[in-house]
This record gives structure tokens, C-alpha cells and sequence, in this order.
């Protein structure tokens, strides 16, 4: 083995292997899903309320902000061929564009309440 090899191996993360560490991970998967669920629930109860909705307005643009990140990797892995029109370079940008959208949206919404 050579010495970066060697590197390679010590810096590589280790996930722990078999069927009680996949449930593990997966049992996180489904309670991060479930704690960003319940933050976009807040976020829009606030939005809904006259007097919070700047308070809401802002946090909703920084979701949307992140969700840009999954427009801008489809956009990446687009291809000419994909089967579904989301994954073909036209539908990549055209879900960036919409989504630029809608953070200018939140944000005006933010700045206006």
C-alpha cells in the first residue's frame, strides 16, 4: 500500500457496517426529515400572521435558499437524454429560475411586512 493510500484509508470516514447501524441511520434520516418538516410548519404559521410575518418572511427565504442547492445539482447532473423533462438542462434552469423566484418572494415579503 502506498503512503497515500495509506492517507486516503486514515482520512475516509468509517461508517459502521450491517443491518443495526443501517436502522440507526436511517431512524436520524427520518428525524431530520421530520424536524425540517416541522420548521417549514412554523415558518408558515408565521408567514400566515400579519404580525409575525416578517419574522417568518425571512427563514422561509434561507429554506428556500437551501432547496436551491438540490435545483443547482440537478442543473449539474442535467442531461439531453434524461427521461423526465426535470432532468434535461431546459427543466434544470427553469427549476433554478422559478426558485430564484421564489426566495425574491419571500424576501419582498419579508421586506414589506
Amino acid at each position: 500500500m502506498t503512503s497515500s493510500a495509506r492517507a486516503a484509508a486514515r482520512s475516509a470516514p468509517s461508517a459502521p457496517a450491517g443491518p443495526r447501524a443501517a436502522r440507526r441511520r436511517r431512524r436520524r434520516a427520518g428525524l431530520l426529515v421530520a424536524a425540517g418538516g416541522a420548521a417549514e410548519i412554523v415558518i408558515a404559521v408565521l408567514v400566515l400572521i400579519p404580525a409575525c410575518r416578517a419574522a417568518g418572511a425571512w427563514p422561509a427565504a434561507g429554506l428556500v435558499c437551501g432547496y436551491q442547492l438540490c435545483h443547482l445539482d440537478a442543473l449539474r447532473h442535467a442531461r439531453r437524454d434524461h427521461p423526465s423533462v426535470l432532468g434535461r438542462p431546459f427543466g434544470a434552469v427553469l427549476r433554478v429560475v422559478v426558485n430564484l423566484g421564489y426566495t425574491g418572494w419571500a424576501v419582498a415579503v419579508a421586506l414589506t411586512a
